[in-house]
């Protein structure tokens, strides 16, 4: 399978979960937003209900609801980037490259007939990601999705394709640009 039809697989696969994310990074716009008009044009402030709370605490409230969403629609596209690695050499036996991913990092096949192959890392900090890896020739193509829905991984998925890096680099195969 080559990038393209990877990238179109991952779109429709992950379709719902990328929709649910922009619409909770939409909400939290939306939430600071309303706080921010609020505080600034109308008397909400001198409800009862807000006295324990000073009008700078309100602001800050908004500014990082609204730092959160826009720091979030950044965040989900870099969710759904595919890395390429490329060798001088065919890729024949695939089995032998997905055993020594699995043995050496911990990750446990789910799927290994489709393609792409599907693992999950079992890792206490990564545990929950699923890893989905085609081939290309001489290319690996390769990405990195959490199984539930959010958009703070705290760097797990960073942390996963770093190790991959790491592994694929010392069995001889180098990353594309």
């Amino acid at each position: 399978m080559n990038k393209d039809e990877f990238k179109k697989l991952l779109r429709s696969k992950y379709l719902i979960k990328r929709i649910f994310e922009y619409l909770i990074v939409v909400v939290a716009i939306a939430f600071g937003l309303f706080f921010i008009y609020k505080q600034a044009f109308t008397i909400w402030n001198h409800d009862n209900s807000l006295n324990h709370m000073s009008p700078s605490s309100i602001y800050v409230i908004g500014f990082i609801s609204i730092l959160t969403g826009v720091w979030g629609f950044f965040r989900i596209r870099k969710n759904y980037e595919i890395v390429s690695f490329r060798s001088d050499q065919v890729f024949v036996d695939m089995s032998k490259l997905i055993t020594g991913l699995t043995t050496k990092l911990n990750w446990t096949i789910i799927d290994g007939t489709n393609d792409p192959i599907e693992l999950i890392a079992n890792d206490f900090w990564e545990n929950g990601h699923l890893i989905l890896i085609t081939l290309e020739g001489n290319k690996i193509h390769f990405d990195v999705q959490h199984n539930s829905i959010g958009i703070i991984d705290l760097g797990v998925r960073r942390r996963i394709i770093r190790k991959l890096v790491i592994h694929l680099n010392s069995v001889g195969i180098k990353r594309c640009l």
